[in-house]
Order: structure tokens, then sequence, then C-alpha cells
């Protein structure tokens, strides 16, 4: 299932909602898919994370674990 940035329960009200926005447009873009109930992952290649890593992880822990994200996705397209 794919990843509604308008759905009104992936946002938190005393959390910013643009950057939830913006957080959920990114790993749109990395192709995830919401597969369980604020649930998101790459069927096959990475699952767990939740909704709350999305809301709480700062700026510098966010990078982070996109940049491993990306790390995940590129060994897995070279078959490694």
């Amino acid at each position: 299932m794919g990843i509604d940035v308008n759905k009104k329960s992936y946002y938190k009200l005393n959390i910013s909602k643009e950057r939830t926005e913006n957080r959920l447009k990114e790993i749109i873009a990395l192709n995830f898919k919401e597969i369980g109930v604020a649930h998101f992952g790459i069927n096959g290649i990475i699952s767990g994370l939740y909704i709350e890593r999305l809301w709480n992880d700062s700026e510098p822990i966010w990078k982070d674990y996109i940049i491993w994200v990306k790390s995940v996705i590129k060994t897995s397209a070279n078959g490694s």
C-alpha cells in the first residue's frame, strides 16, 4: 500500500506538520510503502520504520538513517 501524505493519522499535534510531511515525501522517493499501520518499508529489502521515528528523530539522526537506507537499497540492487 502506498503512503498518503495527507493521512491525518500520520500527523501528531505537537510535531511539525512540515517536517513530518517532508520526511514522508523523502521515504516515498525511496519507494517505501506502508506495510502495516504507520509502519513503512520496502518489500524484501527493509522494514521497521515506524511513524514515531519520523516524529522523534533529530535531523542528524534522521539524515544518518536515510544514508543507511540508501546504502541498503544500493547493496540490494547490486545483489550483495
